[in-house]
């Protein structure tokens, strides 16, 4: 998944973002495909736009400590593994929330 990573803040967003809105620095993508499961709900209920049911809500935390919402019709455990670049159309990234990787500041 790519993100959008402001340096010299440390927002991040999950959609195209060349200046921080907050600092107006030059942001810097950061590709990262190599999740952990941290938490997740099972979705029973069907609503508009998310009629298929039971589907899966994951908050993935990435190996940066990046953590992102994660949609998906595969039941996943604590601690599982998840690797972006194989698992397909199956999964949406929702949101990116930053982590406390030095790296990304």
């Amino acid at each position: 998944m790519l993100a959008y990573h402001c340096p010299h803040c440390g927002k991040c967003w999950s959609y195209p973002v060349k200046k921080c809105i907050f600092c107006k620095s030059d942001t810097r993508e950061v590709s990262e495909t190599k999740y952990t499961v941290i938490g997740f709900t099972k979705v029973c209920v069907p609503s508009s736009g998310n009629e298929r049911v039971p589907y899966f809500v994951y908050l993935i935390e990435g190996r940066n400590g990046t953590k992102t919402l994660l949609k998906s019709f595969h039941e996943y455990h604590l601690g599982h593994a998840i690797d972006l670049a194989g698992i397909g159309p199956q999964a949406v990234p929702a949101v990116v929330v930053p982590g406390n990787d030095p790296a990304l500041r």
